[in-house]
């Protein structure tokens, strides 16, 4: 009895530390901070801050990508970096430089940019139009997906092509794990596919979703993964075990985008109908939402503060497509 009456006794106190939690996080978050930022010409489809949080990269249908500092307030004037051809789909910062930055493209190319002087590093061609990238935790490979459902790896310290694979699914999001020992692929028809990495065999297939999953992320500090879908769920999963643990439904619409705050105790997700949410990790429980002006393309949370970037359709008082950081607090 008295073994029954601890275990009672202490999950009561962690449920009550839990709503302590979000009840302190809604505070935070009642009356938020809003900047805005514009440049560039047409909306922009990605942003993500680097690893030091000092630069915050987007990129754009305006066939550029731009380089911020939000924080550095005598280092306001953005960097423009032009190269590529067509629309810039994404961007990923190397996880270990905070001043190498990778782009993919639908010009049918990869480049690698130094931020430090401005200019392009290096240029590779890619087998088709691209629409997806992510970066190896080490920093050593790069992954992009074109429309074709195809994927390159390369090897960034001598630019070989290390493996292309063609897969006969549809593709929407690629990732590596926190470990960096599996690379998983979200499907169109529902499903994460788990390849070991590197040997890229298959190790796991995860029916997670009813309907096409369009966005996979991991919790920066290796607990879970997330899944987005057109569904309107948002599944996490445990990363280790690879097994769920809790799906967010705050919505009936599709999820678009999302990002894990940088202790992993907060994930962003933008969905359709103009809906941007924040939920608490170990609950579920919406912590803030807010209605766009349009579709989000992007979320990205700053790697130290509770700062969100996010970026998508949306244009300023002038007309002119933007993207917004919010904060909560005074900043």
């Amino acid at each position: 009895v008295s073994t029954q009456s601890t275990g009672g006794h202490l999950f009561s106190r962690k449920m009550t530390e839990a709503e302590d939690i979000v009840e302190a996080w809604k505070k935070r978050f009642a009356k938020p901070q809003f900047k805005e930022y514009s440049g560039h010409k047409k909306k922009v489809q990605s942003c993500q801050w680097n690893l030091t949080g000092e630069s915050l990269a987007t990129t754009s249908v305006d066939m550029t990508v731009r380089i911020w500092h939000p924080l550095d307030r005598k280092h306001e004037k953005e960097l423009e970096l032009r190269g590529h051809k067509d629309n810039v789909e994404q961007c990923r910062w190397n996880p270990k430089s905070p001043d190498e930055l990778a782009t993919c493209s639908s010009d049918k190319t990869l480049r690698l940019w130094d931020t430090r002087v401005g200019k392009l590093a290096q240029t590779q061609t890619t087998n088709g139009e691209n629409i997806n990238i992510d970066w190896s935790p080490d920093g050593m490979v790069i992954a992009v997906g074109n429309k074709a459902d195809q994927i390159q790896f390369f090897d960034v310290r001598n630019w070989k092509t290390l493996r292309t694979v063609q897969f006969r699914f549809v593709i929407n999001e690629i990732r590596w794990n926190h470990l960096g020992n599996f690379f998983l692929l979200s499907s169109g028809s529902g499903s994460i596919h788990v390849l070991r990495w590197p040997e890229l065999q298959s190790y796991k297939e995860i029916f997670a979703h009813t309907g096409s999953i369009y966005c996979l992320e991991m919790d920066p500090t290796g607990r879970f993964m997330a899944a987005g879908s057109a569904d309107s769920l948002v599944t996490l999963w445990d990363q280790r075990e690879l097994a769920c643990v809790r799906a967010i439904n705050h919505f009936d619409h599709p999820c678009r985008t999302m990002s894990f705050s940088s202790d992993g105790s907060l994930i962003a997700m933008a969905y359709e109908e103009y809906m941007l949410d924040i939920a608490h990790v170990d609950s579920g429980e919406q912590i803030y939402s807010l209605k766009c002006a349009s579709n989000l393309n992007a979320v990205d949370w700053h790697p130290k503060q509770p700062l969100l970037a996010y970026a998508g359709d949306e244009k300023d008082k002038r007309g002119h497509p933007c993207f917004k950081i919010l904060s909560c607090h005074h900043w």
